[in-house]
């Protein structure tokens, strides 16, 4: 169930932004499993782009809560951004920017 899970985030994310919406407080805080569909809540500090490094912060900002929160499940990771990847025409250059956005970070 977890991986199905990890997937179908990795697939909503993806639809958000090609629709150019990028939540901007993606945690799993605020994604509620609801008859076994993903409902996004509070998207308070949403904005419009089309920019791949907005969606790479996005994503990089679930990855930090993710791995923080949900360490046990580390594997959940890599199966979101590879069905993130896959829904999304930019998805594999915006997984490749996380990890330059990381290095960028002062402190890790």
């Amino acid at each position: 169930m977890l991986k199905n899970i990890c997937k179908d985030i990795g697939k909503n994310v993806a639809i958000l932004h090609k629709e150019g919406i990028v939540h901007g407080d993606l945690t799993t805080s605020n994604i509620i499993l609801r008859d076994n569909d993903l409902v996004f809540i509070d998207f308070g500090l949403g904005f419009f782009s089309n920019k791949a490094e907005d969606f790479a912060v996005d994503l990089l900002n679930f990855k930090k809560t993710y791995s923080a929160t949900h360490f046990k499940l580390g594997e959940g990771w890599g199966m979101l951004a590879e069905s993130y990847a896959k829904e999304f025409g930019k998805g594999k250059e915006v997984v490749r920017l996380i990890e330059g956005i990381e290095k960028r970070a002062r402190y890790y």
